[in-house]
C-alpha cells in the first residue's frame, strides 16, 4: 500500500533537513513511536504502538537509513517490525524529500510503501490504514513545527549571545578582580 503526505513547515530548508535527519531528535515526533536503541549511525531500534479501529498493535523492530542525498534533500529509510503479540509484521520503505517553498518555508513530502501481515492487513482494503496514516502524519507535522519553533535560530542565538557578552544595556561586563 502506498501512502503519500505533504506538509509545509515554517522554517528554512536547512533547519528542517537537519531535524529530519537526526533520528533521535525526530523519532519522538512520530505518534506512538519510541527509540529504544542505536545500533550504529544508520540503524535504530524502536517500538511503535498504533490503534486501528478495534485493534491495538505494538510493533518492535528497526529502522535503517538506506540512502541520504544531501544535494537533493532526500532520504530513504527501511523499517521493519513484528507485532509484540505475534499477530503480524509490518515493513515500510519511506522516502522523504524536502524543497523550499520560499526563503522561510519548507515543503516536506513523505512517500511510504507499506506491507502488513496479520489481522491488520484486512484494514488496508477499506482505506482505514490510509486514514490513520494521514492523521498520524498530521500529528507528526505539528510536532515537527513545534520542535523547530522551540529551537533558537542561528541568528537569534547569536543575538542572545551578543547581549549576554556585552552585559546590561550594551555595557561591557566587568572583569573579575
Amino acid at each position: 500500500m502506498r501512502i503519500e503526505n505533504t506538509v509545509e513547515v515554517d522554517a528554512p530548508l536547512d533547519r528542517v533537513w537537519a531535524l529530519v535527519n537526526d533520528i533521535p531528535r525526530v523519532a519522538p515526533c512520530m505518534p506512538g513511536a519510541a527509540l529504544t536503541g542505536v545500533l550504529d549511525d544508520k540503524t535504530y531500534e524502536g517500538t511503535v504502538a498504533v490503534k486501528l479501529g478495534p485493534l491495538r498493535m505494538s510493533y518492535k523492530g528497526k529502522v535503517v537509513v538506506e540512502e541520504v542525498d544531501e544535494a537533493n534533500h532526500s532520504a530513504r529509510l527501511a523499517a521493519s517490525g513484528r507485532d509484540t503479540k505475534g499477530a503480524g509484521t509490518a515493513r515500510a520503505s519511506v522516502t522523504t524529500r524536502l524543497e523550499p517553498a520560499d526563503d522561510t518555508h519548507t515543503r516536506l513530502q513523505v512517500t511510504s510503501d507499506v506491507q502488513l501481515t496479520g489481522k491488520v492487513a484486512s484494514f488496508g482494503r477499506g482505506g482505514a490504514i490510509n486514514d490513520v496514516a494521514t492523521r498520524l502524519f498530521g500529528q507528526f507535522a505539528d510536532c515537527l513545527r513545534a520542535t523547530l519553533e522551540g529551537e533558537p535560530t542561528a541568528a537569534g542565538a547569536a543575538a542572545v549571545a551578543d547581549r549576554v557578552a556585552s552585559g546590561p544595556a550594551g555595557t561591557a561586563p566587568e572583569a573579575a578582580p
